[in-house]
């Protein structure tokens, strides 16, 4: 059995664990009041306009994300933005750029690329980087926990991590570490801290931290390192009270696997590992000889996991200090990220699939997978977008992805369809459908540097693609020879990519029809 402590933990530790004060809220739950919202996601919102809780979430376009026991479809939605409202989506899509008629002259467009250049299909010049030939090799891992890494000496939030703050407690990068403030005699729960923007996989990886501070060991609150799964399965080390925990939470069951009592000095770094099947809890004085806490046969997959360093309290707590994290996974990303064209999905089954946790959906916007493809419905009451986002960053270089539009918004509209890769910090090289063209926009300003008139039957398969720094944007009739409509220098370093496929408009408009894609990275 747990003490009551760790017990209570079981039942309020952070919103990644989805417990509040002690038990878990019934599902569907409905509001009335702001007052009846709060949990392990901290002071909610009541909806008014669906009766359900909504908590903080930066990602989310409108800054709210639905409750996971609201109810009618909206658990773990985000709240969508009222008429007019910017949020988040000004970093996806803006201006639709109809300022010039035809690729400006001093644009940085191949020769010839204003004419369309059949090419055969053929693949990147090299290999993507995480295929083989048969005979070959095992290729090197890709998309690991190590390219997580900090040693937060900047002072400022890397856009790797999302920060989270509840309440009266605070998290900021200062003196070279992640500080956590702890919430001092506030009812709670209270907790704040980063996680991961990206997921990542665990499998034959670490993810380690070093623990410089824990705060006040003689209260109950929480200090913590936690690899989060996409339905939030968790494996966790945590201090409380003087307590060093070793956990893991598969569904509704929260387990604690070993327990010592906590030496700062001994237990200054934290890892949490994967091998061959196994979970490993461990600990060490010094980064080089590691003490194996706990172990376990891998309760949950780890192939897409997030990671969170956080600390807060469930009840008031007098003179709880704060807890400094540093060096995680030694400050020096390893590894490289997979290659965009592995990532594939031919949207049959009907189910958005947690490769794409990152979506986006904004007001009167639809996003669904059905009758064997991805449908976007943009609305058509004001400004408004919505996306399939990737998960996990990929890596363009010498590689290319590719997608199959079979049908387009309304082109007499301005409905935008896009498909593009963007940078952690929210550059786009895009390909979009406006108005009846086809327009090429780069960088964070989206700067339209080309455009063509769209035409459906030789445009049904976009594709873009990277060789030797210069990004190619193609289409094609059938997927096997491709017309390059632009080329251009990488407008950022193509090595950590998300894929998004989208749609949405800026003003309110009538017929605004849907786009579909399909067969994302297959062959036709």
């Amino acid at each position: 059995m747990f003490r009551s402590g760790v017990l209570l933990v079981s039942c309020s530790l952070f919103g990644l664990l989805g417990f509040v004060g002690g038990c878990k809220l019934a599902s569907p739950f409905s509001c009335g009041a702001d007052t009846e919202c709060v949990s392990q996601e901290g002071n909610g919102v009541c909806q008014p306009s669906t009766g359900f809780c909504s908590f903080a979430d930066t990602s989310c376009p409108s800054g709210h994300r639905y409750g996971e026991h609201a109810g009618m479809g909206h658990a773990r939605k985000c709240v969508p933005l009222e008429a007019g409202d910017a949020g988040a989506v000004d970093a996806m899509l803006g201006e639709d750029g109809r300022a010039a008629d035809a690729f400006p002259a001093d644009s940085a467009v191949s020769d010839g690329s204003v004419a369309d250049r059949a090419v055969p299909d053929a693949p990147p010049d090299a290999a993507p980087p995480d295929a083989a030939p048969p005979d070959a090799a095992p290729p090197t891992p890709c998309g690991k926990t190590g390219l997580l890494a900090d040693d937060f000496a900047d002072g400022v939030r890397h856009p790797d991590w999302k920060e989270y703050a509840r309440s009266a407690a605070t998290v900021a990068e200062t003196g070279g570490r992640l500080v956590v403030t702890i919430a001092n005699g506030i009812a709670g729960p209270n907790y704040s801290g980063y996680t991961s923007e990206l997921v990542y996989d665990l499998r034959g990886d670490h993810v380690r931290v070093e623990v410089p501070a824990v705060g006040n060991t003689a209260t109950q609150a929480e200090v913590y390192l936690a690899v989060m799964a996409q339905n939030r399965d968790a494996l966790v080390i945590l201090e409380s009270a003087g307590t060093l925990n070793f956990l893991y939470r598969v569904g509704a069951d929260y387990s604690n696997v070993g327990s010592i009592a906590y030496n700062a000095s001994d237990h200054r770094y934290w890892r949490i590992r994967e091998s061959s099947g196994t979970a490993f809890w461990e600990t060490s004085s010094d980064q080089v000889t590691w003490t194996i806490r706990a172990s376990l046969a891998t309760p949950f997959p780890v192939d897409q996991v997030r990671v969170d360093l956080a600390a807060g309290t469930y009840r008031p707590e007098a003179n709880p200090g704060a807890a400094a994290f540093d060096n995680l996974n030694g400050g020096t990303p390893v590894g490289r990220y997979c290659s965009a064209s592995s990532m594939k999905d031919d949207f049959d089954d009907g189910v958005i699939a947690p490769a794409w946790d990152r979506s986006y959906v904004g007001p009167g916007c639809v996003q669904r997978e059905s009758g064997g493809v991805a449908v976007l419905v943009p609305g058509t009451t004001g400004r408004n977008y919505c996306a399939f986002q990737s998960a996990k960053a990929h890596d363009m270089r010498g590689d290319s992805t590719w997608v199959k539009v079979p049908r387009m918004v309304n082109t007499a509209s301005q409905a935008q369809a896009f498909f593009q890769v963007v940078d952690p910090s929210g550059a786009i090289a895009a390909m979009v459908q406006v108005g009846g063209e086809l327009q090429v926009k780069v960088g964070k300003d989206y700067s339209v540097i080309g455009r063509v008139p769209y035409d459906a039957g030789t445009m049904l398969w976009w594709r873009i693609r990277e060789s030797g720094g210069t990004t190619f944007f193609e289409t094609s009739p059938s997927g096997s020879s491709w017309t390059t409509r632009l080329s251009t220098p990488n407008p950022f370093d193509m090595s950590k990519v998300s894929l998004q496929l989208g749609s949405g408009a800026e003003l309110p408009m009538g017929a605004a029809g849907e786009v579909n894609y399909d067969n994302l990275n297959l062959p036709p």
